[in-house]
């Protein structure tokens, strides 16, 4: 008859916690002590005692909680990859609304009187994710799947400009309460030279140039008298 301690392992249990440090990126932490390692590591090196396990499902309650974004994405899009190449099935409770709309397969809302499952994309469209979060303060978008702050509107103001710095131009106008309007008075200019951009706002009399959009907005007010 064969006896074996608790607490030993046997080679296929070092087989077994090996696959799991590869699978989580943390081979390189295998001789470290648990309390010397950051929070995001101590998160993978939790999911890594899951995966030593060898089960088909894993069910974690916040994993994402407390840590920097790029640990937070780094966690999600570490279990969507088990998801993949390991045919795991991951379920796991999280307040992270962003991660989950844009890492996981499937969410369930929980509102105060109800559960509403499906993709991401299902509550984006069905309008359940803006019914159970928006507020006068806050708005969300369908198309985005984000939300942003509800601002009361300045006067409009009109843009020219192309590529990304004209799209977050309009980003941090909007930011501000502008609404673009091409019959504005006032023109905003974004030109961009030798891998430089500035902004010559125009129409109030006399042409302001800016170097930043933190000059733009931030002074853009003056101009705007």
């Amino acid at each position: 008859m064969l006896f074996r301690s608790i607490g030993t392992l046997t080679d296929e249990d070092m087989e077994a916690v090996t696959v799991a440090l590869e699978a989580t990126g943390l081979t390189g932490l295998a001789d470290r002590s648990i309390d010397s390692i950051s929070d995001g590591e101590k998160q993978r090196t939790l999911i890594a005692r899951s995966l030593a396990q060898d089960t088909g499902l894993l069910v974690m309650d916040e994993p994402t909680a407390f840590l920097d974004l790029p640990s937070r994405y780094g966690i999600v899009s570490l279990l969507r990859q088990l998801t993949r190449d390991k045919g795991k099935c991951v379920i796991y409770s999280t307040h992270d609304l962003d991660t989950a709309i844009n890492e996981a397969d499937r969410i369930w809302l929980m509102t105060g009187d109800n559960v509403f499952e499906g993709a991401p994309e299902d509550l984006m469209l069905s309008g359940v994710l803006a019914r159970a979060f928006e507020s006068p303060q806050l708005s969300f978008s369908i198309t985005d799947g984000a939300f942003s702050f509800v601002r009361s509107r300045q006067t409009g103001i009109a843009l020219e400009g192309k590529g990304k710095a004209a799209k977050l131009t309009a980003r941090a106008l909007a930011r501000c309460g502008y609404t673009t309007d091409p019959g504005a008075p006032l023109t905003v200019h974004v030109t961009e030279s030798a891998g430089a951009t500035e902004w010559i706002v125009t129409g109030g009399g006399t042409d302001v140039r800016y170097t930043s959009l933190y000059e733009l907005v931030t002074l853009l007010p003056q101009t705007d008298q």
